[in-house]
């Protein structure tokens, strides 16, 4: 039987689009599922998009557009953004047919755009990992590679940067992260831009029996990399985030704390170290990778996708054109400024602003 042709795009650099993505395919490959990266492909049965299209050489902003060899109901968007970092459009956001998003329907301010997108699916989208990702080259792990257990030598480490944003938990996760530095001394190892650099974030935790992981906005469903990349590296997080992360993994594969509260943070970490809590969680840790590798893996989702998708009558043609967010102002300024002034009532709401209360 002849593959779902799928064309798989990100705003990753065309010429680092393949060798990023084709590592997450496992050597063979998703049955019945045959991916292309390829932004001149024609030949195709689903489009799926990661954050954005491709920029094209030279261009600052996403001036490129799709014209769809396939019907629009069987297009994919997957955003990993939370709403107080970019809340998108919502003209834009219906050239989809599905988008993927931990971003709840604001319904009070734009109820009348939720008849016009019937497949807003609020789920933590399945994403491109940052543990054995190369950040500075093409030397990514392949999925087979992530399956090895890592030899662990040592106990506590985390990946900061040096960012302070305020209308996220930016400025907060900095201002924890040095005090609880300053408490821990070289019991904590800190890695990361403006600290000490690393070229794959598996340098900074592959040794590591624990780590501390922060998300940047706290709001349910909201699950990024910085936990699940934990979960490659079979490390025991101190976490952050998700108030709700048992609805997609083990209890015991996380030990929650609150970075509003440092003493208290402080003691569990302590705590669970002395008493080596990692030895006690190892079956949690590693269901919790499997989860990952199975769930969280981006191009599995879209496989899973692709066929339910591909089983379903459709009702458009081909024809229609999906543009980048740059390429979408220019070619809809009207919507684009709706979409705007839209974006800008749900983040001054309680919508986009990060939960702090543990």
């Amino acid at each position: 039987m002849k593959p779902i042709r799928v064309k798989f795009l990100s705003k990753t650099p065309v010429d680092r689009m393949a060798p990023l993505w084709q590592t997450l395919v496992p050597q063979d490959g998703f049955p019945g599922v045959a991916f292309t990266f390829d932004p001149e492909a024609r030949d195709y049965d689903v489009f799926a998009v990661y954050e954005d299209l491709p920029p094209r050489p030279g261009e600052r902003g996403i001036l490129r557009s799709e014209p769809l060899a396939c019907p629009r109901e069987r297009t994919l968007l997957i955003t990993t953004e939370p709403s107080s970092i970019r809340v998108s459009g919502y003209n834009y956001l219906r050239q989809f047919g599905t988008v993927w998003t931990s971003v709840p329907y604001p319904q009070k301010r734009v109820r009348h755009h939720r008849e016009g997108h019937p497949r807003w699916e609020l789920t933590p989208p399945p994403l491109r990992w940052f543990y054995g990702r190369d950040l500075e080259g093409d030397d990514h792990w392949p999925v087979e590679r992530l399956e090895a257990s890592p030899r662990k030598t040592a106990d506590l480490s985390t990946v900061c940067s040096s960012k302070a944003m305020g209308h996220t938990v930016h400025a907060q996760r900095l201002a924890f992260t040095m005090a609880l530095k300053a408490r821990l001394g070289n019991a904590l190892s800190l890695y990361g831009r403006g600290f000490d650099p690393v070229g794959d974030k598996a340098e900074a935790m592959a040794p590591y029996r624990y780590h501390l992981a922060i998300e940047n906005h706290r709001q349910p469903g909201h699950i990024t990399e910085k936990l699940t990349d934990c979960f490659l590296a079979e490390c025991l997080p101190f976490y952050f985030g998700a108030p709700d992360y048992t609805r997609y993994f083990p209890k015991d594969a996380v030990i929650p704390i609150d970075i509003f509260d440092l003493d208290a943070a402080e003691r569990i970490i302590r705590t669970a170290i002395r008493e080596d809590a990692y030895a006690k969680r190892r079956e949690a840790i590693r269901e919790a990778k499997a989860i990952t590798m199975s769930d969280f893996n981006a191009l599995g989702g879209v496989a899973r996708f692709a066929h339910a998708v591909m089983k379903e009558d459709v009702t458009s043609r081909p024809g229609s054109v999906i543009h980048g967010r740059h390429a979408y102002r220019k070619a809809h300024p009207f919507r684009a400024t709706v979409d705007v002034v839209q974006s800008a009532m749900v983040k001054r709401s309680r919508l986009g602003r990060p939960v702090q209360d543990a």
